[in-house]
C-alpha cells in the first residue's frame, strides 16, 4: 500500500462540493438539543448569505427525520470521548459541528481540522457569535485547514498538540464520502499519527449497505440527491457489512470496539420534536453503530 502523503486520492474540489453537507447537518442539528446548535445554524445562514453562497435543495434539507440518527451519534461520540483519559483532540472533518465550542474549554488542545475554504467560513461564524457574545473565545480551540488525506497536513494540524501525551482522533460524517483507496489513505494517515502519541481513533463513520437502505426508506431518493450535489457515489462507497469493515479496520493495526447509535436513545430529544414513536426512533438507528479503535 502506498504511503499516504504519496497516494494519489482525494480531488479537493470534490471535497468542497461534500463541504455543502455541512449545512445540512448543521440544520438537521437544529431539531435536537446539543449546545449552540441553533446559534451556529442562524449564523451559518447569515454567513452563507452574506458570501452569496448556493442555496441547498428544499427536498433535501426538508427530510428531517435524518436528524434522529444524526443527534444520536454526535452525543454517543461525545459519550465515547468522555470515556477517554486525554486533554487534547483532533477533530477531522469537523465542519459546523459544536462540539468544540461546547467542550475544548475542558482540554488542553481541541483542533478542529477541514478544509480551508470550510475553515474559513467556521471562522466566520465563530467570529460573530463571539461579537454577539453568545460564545467567549477560548484558548483550548484551534482551527487548522488542510485534507485529511495528506499527512503533511495532518501533521501540520497535531504540531500543536503535546506528543508526549496521548490524543484521541474524532471524524464524524467524513468517510462515506472517501472510496475505498481514500479510505484506507485516511486509515493510514491516523495510524501514522496515533503511532506517535498514542490513544485512540473514535468514528461513527461505518456506513453499512444496510444503513443506507434504512436512510432511503426514511427519506426516498436521499442517498442519490446528496450524491448529485456532492459529486460522490455514495453507495459505491458504502462498506457491505460489519464484519467487513471491523477487518478493514483490523488489517492497519487497529482493535475494533463497537457501540450501536441506539445506546443514545434515551437521551434523544429529535424524536419527540418531529412526532415520531419510540418505535420509529429506532428504527432509524438500525445497524448504526460506532466503533472506538486502538493500535494493537
Amino acid at each position: 500500500m502506498p504511503k499516504a502523503h504519496e497516494a494519489k486520492v482525494g480531488d479537493e474540489s470534490r471535497f468542497n462540493k461534500i463541504g455543502q453537507t455541512a449545512w445540512l447537518t448543521a440544520h438537521w442539528r437544529t431539531f435536537s438539543d446539543i449546545p449552540l446548535s441553533r446559534e451556529v445554524f442562524a449564523e451559518l445562514e447569515n454567513v452563507r448569505r452574506e458570501s452569496g453562497a448556493l442555496s441547498i435543495p428544499n427536498e433535501l434539507k426538508d427530510n428531517t427525520r435524518i436528524a434522529v440518527q444524526l443527534e444520536a451519534r454526535y452525543k454517543l461520540v461525545d459519550q465515547l470521548l468522555q470515556n477517554e483519559r486525554t486533554d487534547q483532540v483532533l477533530e477531522v472533518a469537523a465542519g459546523m459541528s459544536t462540539r468544540g465550542l461546547n467542550i475544548a474549554n475542558y482540554y488542553k488542545e481541541y483542533v478542529e481540522f477541514d478544509l480551508p475554504a470550510m475553515i474559513t467560513e467556521k471562522q466566520g461564524v465563530i467570529r460573530k457569535l463571539e461579537e454577539k457574545g453568545v460564545v467567549q473565545p477560548s484558548p483550548a480551540l484551534r482551527l487548522v485547514g488542510g485534507n485529511a488525506l495528506n499527512l503533511a497536513d495532518l501533521e501540520h494540524a497535531v504540531s500543536f498538540l503535546d506528543p508526549n501525551k496521548t490524543i484521541v482522533i474524532v471524524n464524524e460524517g467524513l468517510m462515506r464520502y472517501l472510496n475505498f483507496d481514500e479510505k484506507a489513505a485516511y486509515a493510514t494517515n491516523v495510524k501514522a499519527i496515533l503511532s506517535k502519541f498514542g490513544g485512540t481513533w473514535i468514528t461513527p463513520d461505518v456506513t453499512l449497505r444496510h444503513v443506507l437502505s434504512k436512510e432511503d426508506e426514511i427519506r426516498r431518493q436521499h442517498t442519490q440527491r446528496v450524491s448529485t450535489l456532492t459529486g460522490v457515489d455514495i453507495q459505491a462507497n458504502r462498506f457491505e457489512n460489519e464484519q467487513q469493515t471491523k477487518e478493514f479496520f483490523e488489517k492497519f493495526g487497529f482493535s475494533v470496539e463497537r457501540h450501536p447509535l441506539t445506546e443514545e436513545l434515551p437521551n434523544l430529544v429529535s424524536p419527540k420534536a418531529l412526532n415520531l414513536s419510540a418505535a420509529d426512533a429506532e428504527d432509524s438507528l438500525a445497524y448504526a453503530v460506532a466503533f472506538v479503535m486502538k493500535l494493537v
